[in-house]
Order: C-alpha cells, then sequence, then structure tokens
C-alpha cells in the first residue's frame, strides 16, 4: 500500500520504496527496520505522534523499552539521513522522551513561506502543542 508523504514523495510499504510523485522509478529504497519505522510513522496522521513504547512494541515486538530505545534512537538517526539525502529534511521529528512524528504539510507550507519564525512561533510549535498533546493523554 502507497503512502502519501507530502512533498511530493511516496512511500510504497511493499517495496520499501520512495518514489517522487509522477515517477515510476524508486527515488531511494529504505531498508530493514527504518522502512518498519517509516510505515508506523505514516500509518497515523501528520502531527500525531508515535511514541518509543508504541514503535519499539510493533517493531521489535518487545515492551522493554530501555533495551531498544538506543537502537530505535540509531535507527530514526540513518532513516532520516537516507530522508535528508533526497531532499526531505527535518521530515521526522521528535519530542524528548516521548516518541516521534511527521509534522503536519499544512504546518511545514506555513513555517516555510515564513521568512523568519519569531520567538512565538518557535514557542507555539515547540512547546505549547507537545504540553497540550502531554495534557490530553493524562487527563
Amino acid at each position: 500500500m502507497p503512502y502519501d508523504m507530502g512533498l511530493g514523495y511516496s512511500f510504497n510499504e511493499k517495496t520499501n520504496q520512495i518514489y517522487k510523485n509522477g515517477s515510476n522509478l524508486p527515488v531511494i529504497t529504505i531498508t530493514g527496520k527504518k522502512s518498519k519505522i517509516l510505515c508506523e510513522l505514516l500509518k497515523k496522521n501528520p502531527g500525531v505522534i508515535v511514541t518509543k513504547d508504541e514503535l519499539i512494541g510493533t517493531i521489535w515486538k518487545n515492551n522493554n523499552t530501555a533495551l531498544f530505545e538506543s537502537a530505535l534512537t540509531q535507527h530514526i538517526y540513518l532513516l532520516r539521513k537516507d530522508l535528508k539525502d533526497i531532499g526531505l529534511n527535518n521530515y521526522i521529528s521528535s519530542i524528548s522522551k516521548v516518541g516521534y512524528y511527521i509534522p503536519s504539510i499544512k504546518q511545514e507550507k506555513t513555517i516555510k513561506k515564513t521568512t523568519c519564525i519569531n520567538k512565538r512561533n518557535w514557542y507555539e510549535i515547540h512547546i505549547i502543542s507537545p504540553i497540550k498533546w502531554l495534557l490530553t493523554i493524562f487527563a
């Protein structure tokens, strides 16, 4: 099943390849655990956080976060590196000690249109939004 990644790319889960929209030739092949991580992130709506526990439980079929957290961090690093190679810089965002998410395309386009993000916008995106999300979990 192909997933629309936004920004002109799609990911085919069966072939583990990323395609530029409108092309039949893959831009890059994502291998192993990196492919599974990308697939799990794309299954959620943009902006929805996938916790480290969820990823570890799904990818490694284990609930012991402590044993696999460094492996997850390493695979995320390598996945980001692969995505950066095709021009998808900062495609995967993280919330420290919580998990990872793909920013919404709408939010990304708004940020790109702005030549300079002022402190208030940065604060809203990086501090307030994650706090609101955490409050919904513990409410």
